[in-house]
């Protein structure tokens, strides 16, 4: 029997970054060890080690690529911090009109051609394609529609309802003719699509009239790496007899995604109870813009803010240990109802106490209260500062080690990537 060739395009694929990196090379990693499957992967920006080795990642280009220009990991969200006056129009001008469907554009001419030349060459019978970014999805729809294969699209957040600058400047005629057109993209994309796979259950609402057939919809969430994890032991850090609250927050803060909130509340809860002064740690790891850089600046004075940049994983994971609270954070706006960080997941596996910050009748407020976790409005700086200040005096920091486990393990990997492949029969 013929094993069934699966062609992913991904214009990014680091397997030792965080998030949506980790899902589509946990993705890639299960069809390739899979007897029956072939996995062929067309990307423009992998690791050093995995280019062209194995004979299954093809390596397509982008014009940054040509220009010798390419960006290193991260560095794309911190150029995307807000520019001022004159510099700040024409960066918006320039993405409005030439960055269609976003900035990674320059990527489908190229990919077009990579998987045009894997489909000529190799059995293909799925092509799978991830959002963000949706020139990923462009390639998809487009080589899928000519070779005639069945297209598998991966959601791994809404695609219009995301902060970039074509949703920060809605009210702008220009915006709104582009925020159009793609809507009517998205929905081509989506209608012609075999399956399309949501990120959580809470983004299959919306996405029904979308997609037209709701049995294309499937759910596979992000999750937490267990083998990594196997080898921590969730109970090796022990904080309950330290005054020092450690608040521990993993990821990024960029655009109109800050910690403004949460560092509003750590202020009005030391207001509140003098016994807090000096006794705060927050230790943020991820990347950050200037924008984040300066309410750093302004709350340091206040109560002890580390920035870390990013670390190896398994070192992350040890810092989560060694603190009393994560920290999950997404401002009061539309487009984060439908977002749940990959953050949480392992946070929630490592038997790390949440609190959680967001947008009323959002996606994580759902998943808060099927974990019952303390979730918070953005804006109730009063409710979030006092459950900081019973947190603090509480006598047991840490849930036992063995609650939720049979929950949670529902977003292992190990799992997760048993039912990816089996999409593909």
């Amino acid at each position: 029997m013929n094993a069934i060739g699966v062609l992913l395009i991904s214009n990014i694929y680091t397997p030792q970054d965080s998030g949506g990196t980790q899902r589509i090379s946990q993705f890639f990693d299960a069809l390739s060890s899979s007897v029956s499957h072939n996995a062929l992967l067309v990307t423009t920006k992998c690791p050093p080690d995995h280019t062209l080795s194995t004979g299954h990642i093809h390596r397509a280009y982008d014009l940054n690529t040509l220009l010798k220009a390419r960006r290193k990991s991260h560095t794309l969200k911190k150029s995307s911090a807000p520019a001022s006056g004159f510099s700040r129009f024409i960066r918006m001008a320039l993405y409005l009109i030439f960055c269609f469907p976003d900035e990674f554009m320059t990527f489908i001419p190229f990919g077009l051609y990579a998987s045009s030349m894997v489909l000529h060459k190799h059995r293909i019978d799925y092509v799978f394609s991830t959002y963000p970014s949706a020139s990923n999805l462009v390639i998809g729809w487009i080589v899928s529609s000519i070779f005639r294969k069945k297209h598998i699209v991966d959601l791994r957040e809404p695609w219009l309802n995301k902060p970039d600058w074509s949703m920060r400047y809605s009210n702008n005629r220009v915006c709104r003719a582009r925020h159009k057109v793609e809507n009517v993209l998205e929905r081509q994309i989506l209608r012609g699509a075999h399956k399309v796979i949501m990120n959580h259950r809470w983004m299959i609402g919306p996405y029904k009239s979308l997609v037209g057939d709701a049995s294309k919809l499937v759910v596979i969430p992000n999750g937490f790496d267990d083998h990594l994890m196997s080898k921590l032991n969730s109970s090796q850090s022990n904080r309950t007899s330290s005054d020092t609250l450690k608040l521990i927050y993993t990821g990024s803060y960029y655009l109109d995604h800050q910690p403004d909130f949460i560092f509003k509340a750590i202020q009005r809860a030391i207001e509140k109870d003098s016994r807090l002064v000096g006794k705060i740690v927050f230790n943020l790891y991820g990347s950050i813009d200037d924008r984040t850089k300066a309410l750093i600046e302004k709350y340091s004075p206040v109560f002890t803010i580390h920035y870390h940049s990013y670390v190896e994983r398994d070192l992350v994971f040890t810092k989560m240990l060694d603190s009393d609270l994560g920290v999950i954070s997404f401002p009061p706006t539309r487009w984060s109802i439908d977002m749940i960080p990959s953050k949480v997941y392992e946070y929630k596996k490592l038997n790390i106490p949440l609190l959680i910050i967001g947008e009323k009748d959002s996606a994580l407020q759902g998943l808060a209260a099927e974990w019952e976790e303390s979730f918070y409005h953005a804006v109730d700086a009063e409710s979030i500062a006092d459950f900081l200040i019973a947190f603090s005096v509480s006598a047991t920091r840490r849930r036992s080690a063995s609650a939720d486990n049979n929950t949670i393990d529902e977003y292992s990997y190990s799992r997760l990537r048993e039912r990816f492949v089996n999409l593909f029969k």
